[in-house]
């Protein structure tokens, strides 16, 4: 999983700690277990709800599938790509598993970010 600090409104990459961009996650050839990515997620979020002084206060993502983009520096990561993935698909699965609904800021595409659900327990005030 690859996350980073990105300011929704100027979708800048920067120190605001309180926006957390999940860029990518992916399954790699030589490392991956077999076991499902979302749950690993979800458990990440939950450590991080519970974390003191919490300074994340939304974590959102696109839900976009990089294979027919034709990334080839994406095949450097070791990336094992799905036949079945889509867009489409990785939407609902966002919408569905992480309680993922349509934020107001739009990526570069003019799409909606996906904001997950995320209540920390302690946040940093």
């Amino acid at each position: 999983m690859h996350t980073n600090t990105m300011n929704p409104e100027t979708s800048d990459f920067a120190e605001d700690e309180r926006y957390l961009y999940l860029v990518m996650t992916y399954r790699h050839k030589d490392s991956w277990d077999g076991q499902p990515l979302l749950p690993r997620i979800r458990e990440w979020i939950k450590y991080l709800e519970q974390m003191p002084s919490c300074p994340v206060q939304h974590i959102y993502a696109r839900a976009m599938d990089c294979s027919p983009r034709n990334q080839e520096h994406l095949r450097l990561t070791g990336m094992l790509m799905d036949k079945k993935a889509s867009s489409r698909r990785l939407d609902r699965c966002y919408r569905k598993y992480f309680g993922a609904r349509d934020w107001e800021y739009k990526d570069g595409d003019g799409k909606p970010f996906l904001k997950f659900s995320f209540k920390p327990k302690y946040p940093r005030i």
